[in-house]
C-alpha cells in the first residue's frame, strides 16, 4: 500500500473508529489508472484470444469457485 500512496494511487488517513487502522482509498489517479488497464485488457480480450472455447470454458470452470468464494458474482 506505501508504494501506491508513494505513487499517488491511493491515500491512507487513520481510521476514525479504531485508532488502531488505517483507511486506503483510491485517489482520482488510481482511477484513471484503473480505467487505462481496464480498456486496455478488454481491447485484448484479457488475453483469452490464443485459448479456443473449449480451453476457455475449462479456465473460465477452473475459476468459478475461486470468484464465487470471493464474492464475485452469486453462484446461482
Amino acid at each position: 500500500v506505501d508504494r501506491l500512496v508513494k505513487s499517488g494511487l491511493v491515500s491512507k488517513r487513520p481510521n476514525p473508529n479504531d485508532g488502531r487502522g488505517t483507511l486506503a482509498s483510491i485517489t482520482d489517479k488510481g482511477r484513471e489508472v484503473v480505467e487505462s488497464a481496464t480498456e486496455d485488457l478488454v481491447a485484448m480480450d484479457f488475453g483469452l484470444g490464443v485459448y479456443d472455447s473449449e480451453e476457455c470454458a475449462e479456465i473460465f470452470a477452473m475459476l468459478r469457485p475461486l470468484r464465487v468464494a470471493a464474492q464475485d458474482f452469486d453462484e446461482a
